[in-house]
């Protein structure tokens, strides 16, 4: 066994994530000011289709993504538990982009 990279894997993120583990950094890191736990606690009493109007930065991995027309729905998870998406084209900047799958 080598501890060589096989050349058929792609390396995810290349040099730069690897530059910014070597300085202490995570590679992957994004600025957030809530988790969904914390959305959960604070607007889990809500009726379903009530909007409260705030906006929060979340992250996580998307763990489902169904598209139905012109409404999204996802399933995000983080570290603190899980929470559904849901996005309407209308109202969802470049929906295409990122919510449909590529080539559709």
């Amino acid at each position: 066994m080598t501890d060589q990279p096989d050349s058929n894997v792609r390396s995810i993120g290349g040099e730069g994530a690897a530059a910014r583990t070597d300085r202490g950094a995570q590679p992957y890191s994004y600025d957030t000011d809530a988790t969904t736990a914390e959305l959960v606690s604070a607007h889990g009493h809500l009726e379903p289709g009530t909007e409260t109007g705030e906006v929060v930065s979340i992250a996580g991995r998307l763990m489902l993504r169904r598209v139905q027309g012109k409404l999204a729905f996802g399933t995000l998870a983080d570290s603190s538990g899980r929470i559904q998406l849901f996005a309407p084209s209308r109202t969802t900047p470049d929906f295409e982009g990122v919510l449909l799958p590529s080539g559709g």
